[in-house]
């Protein structure tokens, strides 16, 4: 171990009694051969670790564990009463909104649905024809182009045919 790993933990492990057991061993032998590293090891205990060891142990007042006391009691207190009325809300029945007890409320759902299911039926039959007839005009009022085309005038046909291509001559 050099001089320098040794005054790292000098400074750390050492002084707080934390340090492992392998590098207790390998300090010690450093320090056997170091002087410089036992001045610094004996400093260290002088100015860092004596003046704590020494100092004399203040006892707090009884004022402070009476407030402390005090607050701890205060803080059990107020959560057993939440926790009691936490429990007696959770013993309650929970009353349905205002809006589902009301009779109208229920008959306009109700209505609702007819109506949407009427709809739903009506889009499904309607598909259905127009898959089994193959012409959706048939039967919604839309005249379609043959129909069209059937009651025009001949003058009509005339146009109509003069905007057909003409095979060249």
């Amino acid at each position: 171990m050099d001089c320098e790993e040794c005054r790292g933990l000098i400074l750390t492990d050492f002084i707080d009694g934390e340090l492992q057991k392998e590098k207790d061993v390998e300090l010690h032998e450093h320090l056997s051969s170091c002087p410089e590293c036992v001045k610094l090891s004996e400093t260290a205990r002088q100015t860092l670790v004596k003046p704590f060891r020494e100092a004399p142990l203040l006892e707090p007042g009884d004022s402070l564990w009476n407030g402390i006391t005090q607050r701890v009691e205060e803080t059990a207190r107020l959560r057993q009463q939440e926790a009691e009325r936490i429990r007696q809300l959770e013993m309650q029945p929970q009353p349905s909104p205002k809006s589902l007890r009301r009779p109208h409320f229920i008959i306009i759902c109700i209505f609702s649905l007819i109506i949407t299911l009427a709809v739903i039926a009506g889009v499904y039959f309607w598909e259905s024809h127009i898959v089994k007839t193959g012409n959706p005009a048939a039967h919604s009022g839309v005249a379609s182009a043959t129909s069209v085309a059937s009651s025009t005038s001949v003058a009509s046909d005339a146009t109509i045919a003069s905007f057909t291509p003409q095979p060249p001559k």
